[in-house]
């Protein structure tokens, strides 16, 4: 049987009648095809698949049993470079007082080491990483070199950014080899836009955009793949036209027509029309060069870490990992996968389940710090997925959580808004970076889409 075969024989998790025996067959498949890789592609580069692939496996198994502590690393990572934004949108946590007061949303920059010892830990297992989650990524100088040494485990960059930040370092961004980046441009006028981009200016937004396009042509650089996003307000949706033609004439490569969440409860002025011509436009666009910035990082991959964590098998990461989390699942209606696909860390090095804020009062969002030896297992983690593995499991482990400072003991998720509508998290983008590399040539749609769909019967 090939490769392929392989993979797709085990995604079929009934015929593994046990979690080490699944683990044992993984580590046999990574055997027996490690040699064939090697010669396709080298050493360190299939290590680097080996791993990706079968930490897809183990995670999705994982899920599919309801664990509660898992073997399996994050397939996507977010990551804030900084926790501060000059602007305060509506329904952000960086709204001016009284309603940015409800959360606790600390400033600061990350540090270089401890994004090193994140990335060293969780790199070598993601398909890709956001460089944004509520903070503006470019207020922090170091956020290029955080992507360069991303790139050294070969992982998808991308980043979301008002732009509206002077003195931007362009080349060190597009050296960096950033992938693809959104920029967040809600109106062609300086009157529109600001009605909901509080505090930003449209005039720098224009500038930069010059900027990075000169830069990229001075390098030869077809990345990052630059995308104007605009939300469609009731105050900004005559400037929709007027924005595709400057998206095209400044020479981004394309720009996306979005409907915004609701955020007229801190903002009354600011309303979502009942119809958003939901659209993208690209106006440059070349796969082939887009591929080969991707794979132009393969050349660059640290051997060494990779190695490291490849020299371990499943099999003998059970017997020493493992801490008793594979508990008889319930047949619930929901289960959460980005307690088992994702994580976020802010620039602070606190560590979240999700992308989601969640006001000081409305239960424990925080559910471990980068200090933890291994924050993706953390008390918080575990109970969150028996909420909804193991209900009845769920409330003897919560009881023994230590109670916080301030705020309540029970984890976010016991009040999470979006969990009902939360299907097949990331799966078209995981997809998406899967195919654009040769790594993962051997790989079938059928197979990469079942790899990634964790929610098909």
């Amino acid at each position: 049987m090939n490769f392929d075969g392989t993979v797709s024989e085990l995604l079929d998790f009934s015929d593994y009648e046990s979690f080490p025996k699944y683990l044992a067959a993984i580590d046999r498949m990574n055997e027996c095809f490690f040699g064939e890789f090697t010669e396709r592609h080298g050493e360190t580069a299939a290590k680097l698949m080996f791993l990706r692939i079968s930490n897809a496996l183990v995670a999705k198994y994982e899920y599919k049993h309801g664990h509660l502590a898992v073997l399996s690393r994050p397939l996507s990572l977010y990551v804030d470079p900084s926790n501060a934004c000059p602007l305060s949108c509506p329904g952000c946590v960086h709204m001016k007082e009284p309603d940015g007061k409800q959360y606790i949303w600390p400033k600061g920059l990350l540090r270089p080491n401890n994004f090193g010892r994140f990335i060293d830990d969780f790199g070598p297992y993601a398909f890709r990483i956001m460089f944004c989650n509520f903070g503006e990524p470019l207020l922090n100088k170091h956020t290029p070199s955080f992507i360069q040494r991303a790139r050294q485990f070969g992982i998808s960059t991308a980043l979301s950014t008002s732009f509206s930040v002077p003195g931007i370092d362009m080349d060190a961004l597009v050296a960096s080899g950033l992938w693809y980046m959104i920029l967040s441009i809600d109106g062609a006028s300086q009157e529109n836009y600001e009605k909901y981009r509080k505090g930003g200016n449209l005039d720098v937004v224009l500038e930069n955009i010059q900027r990075l396009v000169s830069t990229k042509r001075a390098m030869g650089a077809y990345s990052p793949f630059s995308v104007w996003q605009f939300l469609v307000f009731e105050h900004n949706q005559k400037e929709i036209d007027t924005a595709k033609e400057m998206a095209e004439k400044l020479g981004l490569n394309a720009i996306s027509i979005c409907r915004p969440n609701a955020v007229n409860q801190f903002d009354p002025s600011v309303l979502v029309p009942e119809h958003v011509p939901v659209e993208y436009l690209s106006f440059q666009y070349d796969g082939d060069r887009q591929i080969a910035d991707q794979e132009a990082c393969l050349g660059d991959l640290d051997a060494e870490v990779i190695d490291h964590h490849f020299r371990r098998s499943w099999v003998q990461r059970f017997e020493e990992d493992i801490d008793g989390g594979a508990y008889e699942p319930v047949a619930t209606e929901t289960r959460c996968e980005w307690l088992y696909k994702s994580m976020v860390m802010d620039s602070g090095g606190r560590i979240f389940p999700c992308c989601i804020s969640a006001p000081s009062d409305r239960r424990r969002l925080e559910f471990s710090t980068l200090e933890n030896q291994n924050p993706f297992n953390d008390s918080l983690f575990k109970v969150s997925r028996a909420l909804f593995s193991n209900p009845d499991q769920y409330r003897e482990l919560v009881d023994k959580i230590p109670p916080p400072d301030r705020g309540p003991r029970e984890p976010f998720c016991v009040k999470c808004p979006v969990i009902p509508d939360q299907r097949d998290l990331h799966r078209d983008n995981l997809m998406q970076r899967m195919k654009e590399s040769s790594l993962f040539e051997a790989i079938t749609d059928d197979t990469c889409t079942n790899l990634f769909s964790w929610n098909r019967v």
